[in-house]
């Protein structure tokens, strides 16, 4: 049977989840004449292309260093309900992110790229990298433990592959032995922004420990994009989150450093 133009195919897990149906290039195509003039009406009274600073890029290290907890990969070895549940979670992630099983981790920002130039009166992406869990007390890395990684270097190559549409943001963990020098690094590489999400990194924005951080922050003039209240859609078997660290009060140490704070959702 002939599809509409523009149309992808799609199997039946795809159409239970609802993956996108539609080609980003036929979005006129196919959205109604009344939802397009809601479009542009939304965007009528924004100057110049809309920025949207809140772009999550994700990868199971398909031709990058992307990774997510052992539970949620294809070939994982839980065979228990969690276990199930875990992939059919990075499923859904995937396709909504418009990525087909096969398809490598670049494939999720090329999408995205083309959905912003398809988009009435312009879109630029600043695409969010997502470090991994480090230790409290040795900071050491802990990848069995973190929910997924989206490394910095990844994220800065894809912005600087298509930079007329994508900025980018580091993300460091504070615990990281490395924090401070991580920072100055992706400072020389244009970030401005370093995103945080505690409740999955377990990171306490109350904590001293966090100190040295903030002070590079705040000399940097680099703001943090902070997660708040509950999270839920990384909470995974084997990597817990910790709700009570998106407590916003908790950033009250990051503004006293001087450090301006975005508190997300």
């Amino acid at each position: 049977m002939p599809t509409r133009p523009g149309k992808r195919p799609r199997g039946a897990f795809d159409a239970l989840i609802g993956s996108p149906l539609y080609e980003p290039e036929a979005m006129d195509m196919h959205l109604s004449i009344e939802a397009m003039a809601l479009v542009r009406r939304a965007l009528a009274r924004l100057e110049g292309p809309v920025l949207d600073y809140h772009c999550h890029v994700a990868g199971r290290g398909r031709g990058s260093a992307c990774c997510v907890h052992p539970s949620m990969r294809d070939d994982a070895s839980i065979l228990n309900a969690a276990g199930y549940v875990n992939r059919a979670k990075m499923r859904v992630f995937m396709c909504a992110f418009g990525a087909g099983e096969d398809d490598t981790d670049e494939a999720v920002a090329l999408r995205l790229a083309r959905l912003a130039r398809h988009t009435p009166h312009g879109l630029r992406c600043i695409l969010l990298a997502f470090d991994q869990r480090h230790h409290k007390d040795t900071g050491a890395p802990q990848p069995d433990q973190s929910a997924m990684t989206v490394p910095n270097d990844h994220v800065y190559g894809l912005a600087k592959a298509q930079p007329d549409i994508f900025g980018w943001a580091c993300s460091v963990h504070p615990y990281r032995l490395d924090a401070s020098e991580e920072l100055e690094r992706c400072h020389c590489r244009g970030a401005r922004v370093c995103k945080w999400l505690p409740n999955s990194m377990v990171i306490d924005p109350a904590d001293e420990r966090c100190d040295p951080f903030y002070a590079a922050c705040a000399r940097l003039g680099i703001a943090i994009l902070c997660h708040t209240g509950a999270e839920t859609s990384v909470d995974f078997l084997g990597s817990r989150v910790v709700n009570e660290l998106g407590n916003p009060l908790r950033l009250r140490r990051a503004l006293r450093a001087g450090v301006k704070v975005i508190a997300a959702h």
